[in-house]
């Protein structure tokens, strides 16, 4: 189990969230906006997708 503050996992070092590409705040993965300030995240068109 991992703090909800991590943004890697402690046990593997995988990237578990990734920050918004507009006000750079924290956001989950499988988020679809940003919950700080509700912009859309963009992963097929130069967003945060590794």
């Amino acid at each position: 189990m991992q703090s909800r503050f991590n943004a890697f996992c402690s046990h593997c070092g995988t990237e578990i969230k990734e920050s918004c590409d507009h006000c750079k705040a924290m956001i989950s993965k499988e988020d679809n906006y940003c919950s700080r300030c509700g912009s859309k995240v963009d992963r097929f068109l130069g967003g945060n997708e590794k």
